[in-house]
């Protein structure tokens, strides 16, 4: 959740970046609002099941990996032999 200390905080460091020039607070507000707005969706962590679907799948694979190196490993064990 996004305080209003914190669109106050951010509205003041838009404000200097314009060279502290009065008149625009409440586009500055609303500039400072949208982009903790947009930060807070972008740092939102996975939801959980797309997390468990990708764990799922990693370890699918790992599971497969080792297979198919053992069976490559038999094969060629057996070419040594023969």
């Amino acid at each position: 959740m996004i305080t209003q200390e914190q669109i106050a905080k951010r509205a003041y460091e838009i404000w200097l970046s314009r060279g502290g020039q009065h008149g625009n607070a409440e586009s500055d507000w609303l500039q400072a609002e949208a982009e903790l707005k947009k930060e807070l969706q972008q740092a939102a962590p996975v939801a959980p099941s797309k997390l468990t679907e990708a764990v799922s799948q990693t370890l699918a694979k790992r599971k497969a990996a080792p297979a198919k190196a053992k069976s490559a490993r038999s094969r060629t064990a057996g070419l040594k032999a023969g």
